[in-house]
């Protein structure tokens, strides 16, 4: 690189390498078990790495699970759809299309 070359670190890509992830395609939450594999930090970083992590990350994480959490126990979520959702890596990863979901109470 030359002065003034800008440099994209996108964790899309980080998050998708082959290298580094079994399966880097596939939805694997388990892969974050406190029993799996450690994984570096540099290969995984959603909210930042030091010095420029968000200052948030964990009340992000903490809120977010409670949020998935109250749902997941509350409503039978389905997908009204066979198209597949891939998808889009942006700012942040965005499905490719708004898919439909029919939510009934438990």
């Amino acid at each position: 690189m030359k002065p003034g070359d800008r440099a994209v670190i996108s964790p899309w890509v980080l998050h998708h390498q082959r290298k580094r992830w079994r399966a880097p395609d596939v939805f694997d939450p388990q892969r974050f078990l406190p029993s799996a594999p450690v994984v570096d930090r540099f290969t995984y970083p959603p909210f930042g790495v030091e010095p420029r992590v968000y200052i948030g990350a964990h009340f992000a994480l903490t809120g977010a699970t409670l949020v998935l959490a109250e749902l997941v126990h509350s409503f039978r979520i389905e997908l009204m759809t066979t198209q597949p959702v891939p998808p889009v890596a942006v700012v942040t990863t965005q499905p490719d299309h708004a898919p439909p979901f029919r939510l009934q109470r438990r």
